[in-house]
């Protein structure tokens, strides 16, 4: 695997090999020439600094005590 930026193909090839995965399908519209637009989840939380998570690590082990900072992110809908 290339270390660095992928292009658009190598983006979509990477989806279609399942290197890159998501919990829902990721769309053609999400796909930009360098980047994934990425869907938020019901979730945020506070980073001081940006990261990497390590290969044998989920995001969520590598948030560790930063992850006491959260906010909701789900709307409720105001009756009145």
């Amino acid at each position: 695997m290339k270390i660095g930026v992928f292009s658009y193909q190598e983006l979509k090839k990477a989806i279609l090999d399942g290197v890159i995965s998501a919990d829902s399908q990721v769309s053609e519209t999400q796909i930009q020439p360098a980047s994934i637009d990425l869907r938020l989840g019901p979730k945020a939380y506070r980073l001081v600094s940006s990261f990497l998570p390590r290969k044998d690590q989920r995001v969520m082990e590598r948030l560790g005590p930063q992850s006491r900072h959260r906010a909701n992110l789900v709307m409720y809908e105001h009756n009145t």
